[in-house]
């Protein structure tokens, strides 16, 4: 089994390294069947250059990188058309999930149990995610409610960053995803309910980290209007299955 991790960063100089040496001290060791791919999303500050003095080092890592910003969903599918794993597994740069959890999202898909697996943080056996600032909670529960009418059947939590996939499937969904933003994620999966893939949820403890560059307000209101979009689609308009 190859294994390709994809992590979008955008301003991520301070948090980035420390997420890839956990990878490195606590998942990759010496497993040279192990990839990951760091794409910088157009950044400001110094990322493509700690990631790129990394990389020299440590050639499991590889940096793919945009001139100019044009959102987390955009930047994953030129990651994921790069990744050549059996299974892509991505995680956001702040590291939510400790990769020493990461066999509970990746088993399920080895043993046929479920196409993809992730994380999910409103379970009923859901542990709470510890410090997250009142503003981001507030957004977050309003979001909910938004996709209510929207979200796939059966699913509890679309915005949490830690999924992983069967690679050919990864690879399939992503080529069709059309919503660059953060609402990318409520696309592809709905788009894996279309395609008749199974999903399954797991109830990890999930970090809130601070320090991240996303402005709450004006990426609440870019993911609604993308919601809008999604909802017009319909899975006859991504590809014939």
């Amino acid at each position: 089994m190859t294994l390709s991790i994809v992590i979008p960063a955008y301003n991520e100089e301070m948090r980035i390294i420390p997420t890839l040496e956990r990878f490195r001290d606590v998942f990759i060791k010496n497993n040279s069947d192990i990839e990951i791919l760091v794409g910088d999303d157009g950044s400001m500050d110094g990322t493509v250059r700690v990631v790129n003095e990394f990389a020299r080092t440590n050639t499991w890592c590889r940096l793919i990188e945009r001139e100019k910003n044009q959102g987390k969903g955009a930047i994953l599918r030129e990651l994921v058309a790069e990744s050549k794993g059996d299974i892509v597994l991505y995680s956001d740069a702040d590291l939510p999930v400790d990769p020493l959890n990461f066999k509970q999202l990746i088993d399920p898909i080895l043993s046929g149990k479920a196409d993809l697996v992730q994380v999910s943080r409103w379970l009923e056996d859901s542990p709470k995610v510890a410090n997250v600032p009142a503003l981001r909670n507030i957004i977050s529960q309003l979001f909910r409610l938004v996709t209510l009418k929207i979200k796939p059947r059966g699913i509890t939590d679309t915005q949490c960053g830690c999924k992983a996939l069967n690679g050919n499937l990864a690879r399939k969904l992503f080529s069709h995803l059309a919503i660059d933003g953060f609402a990318f994620d409520v696309e592809l999966l709905l788009l894996a309910q279309a395609f008749g893939s199974s999903i399954l949820e797991v109830p990890l403890p999930v970090r809130y980290i601070e320090g991240s560059s996303v402005k709450p307000i004006n990426a609440t209101f870019t993911m609604i209007r993308d919601l809008l979009r999604i909802k017009w689609k319909t899975s006859s308009d991504w590809v014939d299955k």
